[in-house]
């Protein structure tokens, strides 16, 4: 539940208290003597939402050869996108006919697809992953920007290997609130002569986790004077 007040002559949130504490509790600490209004306030600020991204790469023009290439405010790079039939490998996540497949790290250091900005952060990302040859395995690390791509950071618990040819989920958090891009970068392969490209197919992007933030915060009375309860306000 919510609690609003707002002015009616300037449209802005009034003072509003948000619970009443005594201050002669024993040993100074304050004890809770009533709560005046929810605790749930939208004050100064409020709850802020990223756009849910999804990606299949279904409305994608097949790539048959390492490219780079964007759409709509995502991005690839040293990626072929492929769909059935062939390559016999192939098959997809979501039920597609499409999928990004990241080129071996011997032949590109630089392979990943990207989201596009989102403007108020991200909460986590998830997506499948798969590698394409039976024996071999691929490295993937999940990084985030904050700065349009200048520089990237590894999220955390965001690198992992995919030793599948079977499509496996893989989800990771990394809760922003400001533009932030993010890329599922590929950091290396095994597989003897010939290792394995790296498929991603599904991914999914969600809003970070709302906050509350508080503003102006202080006491009444101020200082707070022994023996008289004190209120705690906010604007």
């Amino acid at each position: 539940m919510e609690s609003h007040a707002t002015s009616t002559a300037t449209g802005r949130p009034q003072d509003r208290t948000l619970f009443t504490v005594d201050s002669s509790a024993p040993h100074g600490l304050a004890r809770l003597v009533r709560c005046l209004i929810p605790c749930s306030i939208l004050c100064a600020a409020v709850a802020v939402h990223a756009d849910n991204l999804y990606q299949s790469y279904e409305t994608w023009p097949r790539q048959g050869s390492y490219v780079s290439y964007s759409k709509d405010g995502w991005s690839n790079n040293a990626a072929m996108l492929w769909g059935t039939p062939p390559p016999s490998y192939v098959a997809y996540a979501d039920g597609g006919s499409n999928a990004c497949f990241l080129r071996r790290w011997s032949q590109s250091t630089q392979a990943w697809t990207r989201t596009p900005l989102m403007s108020n952060g991200i909460g986590s990302i998830s997506f499948y992953a798969k590698s394409t040859t039976i024996t071999g395995t691929n490295s993937l690390t999940v990084q985030y920007s904050l700065d349009w791509g200048s520089t990237w950071t590894n999220a955390v618990g965001g690198s992992t290997t995919v030793t599948s040819q079977a499509w496996a989920p893989f989800s990771v958090s990394i809760n922003t609130y400001s533009n932030t891009m993010v890329r599922i970068y590929k950091t290396g392969d095994s597989g003897g002569a010939t290792p394995p490209d790296l498929g991603i197919d599904h991914i999914v992007t969600t809003n970070p986790p709302a906050r509350v933030l508080f503003s102006d915060t202080r006491t009444q009375p101020n200082p707070p004077v022994v023996g008289r309860p004190i209120d705690i306000m906010t604007t």
